[in-house]
């Protein structure tokens, strides 16, 4: 089951058309987006969600992660066939905001996960962050802020 098409990947990078005649080409996109299907497949299962991934919110956000993997391999193929600047710069940005997406699902203390997936008993179930901030240290420690005239913030 695809988490996202070519399509969806095209929808969401409208600055380059992938064409069977462009560099890449859209049959490579579909390579590329084989590839990150199976890197996002194995990074969830990692995570302890059921392969495939399930549940509508939960399918809308693979949908956008998935994407924008792809977009990180067309876009840096794109600037090794183009050799500009620029285009490895918008590669390394959309880079950059797919390993964050991973990072946000990982991280125990971000709110961003798949609630209406499926999960393998080994899923670490995620307390969520502090809404106010610090409020205890790792101690167990209740943190009281200080607060001064020539507070730097």
């Amino acid at each position: 089951m695809p988490y996202a098409t070519v399509d969806d990947v095209q929808r969401r990078m409208p600055q380059f058309i992938l064409t069977k005649d462009s560099k890449p080409t859209i049959e490579t996109a579909q390579v590329f987006l084989d590839d990150t299907i199976a890197q996002f497949e194995a990074a969830m299962e990692n995570l302890g969600y059921v392969i495939p991934i399930t549940g509508a919110r939960s399918l809308a956000q693979s949908k956008e992660i998935v994407s924008q993997g792809v977009i990180c391999k067309v876009l840096h193929a794109r600037a090794a066939a183009v050799g500009t600047e620029v285009t490895m710069q918008s590669a390394e940005r959309a880079c950059l905001q797919y390993e964050n997406a991973l990072k946000l699902l990982a991280d125990p203390e971000s709110p961003i996960e798949f609630t209406d997936a499926e999960t393998t008993p080994d899923a670490q179930p995620k307390d969520g962050a502090t809404p106010m901030g610090l409020i205890f240290d790792e101690d167990g420690c209740r943190v009281e802020p200080r607060v001064r005239m020539k507070q730097v913030w």
